[in-house]
């Protein structure tokens, strides 16, 4: 049986290290993949889309704007 690439928001608040509420919050201002409903009450996240978004943050590295002082 093939397992399922649907992931829960605890789930992905888990994969990302974040909490649930950013994920949401993310998700709603268009900054996270966006949830899909699967039933009435029932909202998933794709993991592979999730992993994508992980994947495509880290090609850009530092601290983005945040510069160490020098001793």
């Amino acid at each position: 049986m093939k397992r399922s690439k649907n992931i829960s928001k605890k789930e992905v608040a888990n994969l990302v290290g974040v909490s649930a509420s950013s994920i949401s919050r993310w998700s709603k201002h268009g900054d996270f993949p966006k949830p899909f409903l699967l039933g009435q009450n029932k909202i998933f996240w794709d993991k592979d889309e999730v992993q994508e978004w992980i994947d495509n943050k880290k090609k850009v590295r530092g601290f983005l704007g945040y510069k160490p002082k020098n001793n």
